[in-house]
């Protein structure tokens, strides 16, 4: 047995916590923002808009592969890997636009026309399951989770009996 496996791309560990998943988007990020920084080069690298709608073809269709399983939408701040890959979306933009280190996150979203990370990965994850609703796989998989539980429910009151068989003193 293997502490994580590989599953149509999506690297499960053994408690789904997704930090294999993130470490894998980590690194792909990585060699894609090496070649992003290649093709904008200042000298003689793509215009800004060019750059914007790479980034946005590539690098945001890599970051959020997978995300209608591992990412949790949550209001407010985002939580679990889509907070720890924020930085991945600052860092593809700062190259986007040529900006400053010191310029922040929100205000090259607002001036590249991009969107935040986590709502982005919230419209993924309400797309995904707006079509597994009108698919009706979304009421299979209701009925087989009623069936699990259950069947999940009657196992357990069958040997809480016998473990309250004695009375009290």
């Amino acid at each position: 047995p293997t502490l994580v496996v590989q599953v149509l791309g999506i690297q499960l560990d053994s408690k789904l916590r997704w930090k294999a998943q993130e470490k894998a988007i980590q690194a792909k990020m990585d060699t894609q923002m090496l070649a992003l920084q290649r093709t904008t080069a200042s000298t003689w690298g793509a215009t800004m808009l060019k750059a914007r709608q790479v980034y946005q073809a590539v690098i945001y269709s890599a970051l959020s592969y997978g995300a209608s399983i591992w990412h949790q939408p949550s209001l407010g701040k985002p939580k679990g890997p889509a907070a720890r890959l924020q930085k991945q979306q600052n860092q593809g933009l700062r190259t986007v636009l040529g900006a400053y280190r010191a310029t922040p996150t929100r205000m090259l979203e607002t001036e590249s026309y991009v969107p935040p990370l986590d709502l982005w990965l919230n419209g993924q994850v309400a797309r995904f399951q707006a079509q597994l609703e009108h698919s009706g796989i979304a009421q299979e998989i209701r009925n087989a989770y009623s069936t699990i539980r259950t069947r999940i429910l009657c196992r357990t009151n069958r040997r809480a009996p016998n473990n309250t068989t004695e009375t009290p003193a």
